[in-house]
């Protein structure tokens, strides 16, 4: 799944994918979670980071 999520967030041109992960990240962390919203943070982090608009969402 980890695999899934990385290959999604490079894929998605837009950002949608890494914003629909971050805003999961915090329902996980709300509903008590902390590891599982952690983890999926993490991922979309080291997947984005090395998009060359990860730093510039207005294109």
């Amino acid at each position: 799944m980890r695999k899934f999520i990385g290959w999604l967030v490079k894929m998605d041109k837009s950002g949608f994918v890494e914003k629909a992960g971050e805003k999961a990240a915090k329902l996980y962390e709300w509903a008590g979670d902390t590891e599982r919203g952690e983890k999926l943070e993490s991922i979309i982090e080291e997947n984005s980071k090395n998009l060359p608009d990860s730093n510039d969402k207005s294109n």
